[in-house]
């Protein structure tokens, strides 16, 4: 039996190769998405039949999600390169964002109703 950290080393080591997978599947086929959104569709597909979370894989999403405001430092940092950009279209940049991130929002509940509108009527 593998130790709680081993496992949490298994699981960064798989979603780090199916991000690799997933880059260049998107790279070979030309395909318009991420290379990483292909590789976490690749994952649900080999997780789905399953219907469960292997431990180790567990373990290193709640550690990456634990510290996911890590993950933005680099894209705060980066923003500085744009300060030009930012003073001629920041308005434009802000709207897009805004309505961009409103409209996920409204798909997302949308797509949970739906989903659980159907689960109710099939759970006896």
């Amino acid at each position: 039996m593998m130790g709680a950290t081993a496992e949490g080393l298994v699981g960064l080591g798989v979603l780090a190769l199916f991000s690799v997978a997933g880059n260049a599947a998107s790279e070979a086929l030309h395909l318009p998405v991420p290379g990483t959104v292909v590789g976490m569709l690749l994952l649900l597909a080999a997780l789905a039949p399953a219907r469960e979370v292997p431990r180790g894989l567990r373990r290193a999403a709640d550690l990456l999600v634990s510290h996911l405001n890590l993950f933005y430092v680099p894209a705060a940092v980066a923003v500085t390169a744009y300060v030009p950009l930012l003073r001629h279209d920041g308005l434009a940049i802000t709207v897009a964002v805004v309505l961009g991130t409103w409209a996920a929002l409204a798909v997302a509940v949308l797509t949970f109703r739906a989903v659980a509108a159907r689960l109710a009527r099939e759970t006896p």
